[in-house]
């Protein structure tokens, strides 16, 4: 994939289809207990790789037609590094350098993965509201239901106004 920041990784066929039916049938059934092990685990194997270790979790579901609206990470409380693995569908998403105000639009495909090491803290995440995307090679992709696991890496805030005397 050419033009991609080079803060972002991207990484085809990350989980097999065996393993993206079962995560999108714990999240269609809404079996938190459940999708958060599976992610604690994945976060688990991640984590050596990268300059954070992944400890906070969620996941989402856009449905055909639905978007995303700007987002990046509260860096007040947390550390420049999201990993997101895309399931049940292609989609569009748009890197925004908020710094010099270029985007960078990144098909996912489905079940794949990327990792945005966003140390100067300027990225923004977007994906349009639409029902298609356009490919690279001039064909029009269908959205499906797109469900996203999202690993972030939390900051342990400790202060002494967090410490409540037991008394």
């Amino acid at each position: 994939i050419s033009n991609i920041p080079k803060e972002l990784t991207l990484v085809g066929n990350s989980i097999d289809e065996q393993t993206e039916e079962k995560l999108i049938t714990l999240i269609q059934d809404n079996v938190s207990i459940e999708i958060k092990k599976v992610m604690a685990c994945i976060s688990k194997e991640l984590s050596p790789e990268l300059p954070f270790k992944l400890n906070d979790y969620s996941w989402s579901l856009l449905k055909p037609g639905e978007g995303m609206p700007p987002e990046s990470e509260d860096y007040k409380y947390y550390n420049p590094c999201v990993v997101v693995i895309n399931l049940g569908s292609d989609i569009e998403m748009t890197f925004m350098d908020t710094k010099i105000r270029k985007q960078y639009p990144v098909m996912l495909p489905r079940r794949s993965m990327f990792l945005l090491k966003d140390t100067e803290k300027k990225f923004q995440r977007i994906i349009q509201k639409r029902f298609d995307d356009k490919v690279s090679d001039g064909s029009i992709q269908r959205r499906e239901n797109r469900y996203a696991l999202i690993f972030k890496s939390l900051k342990i805030l400790l202060t002494l106004k967090s410490f409540v005397p037991l008394m």
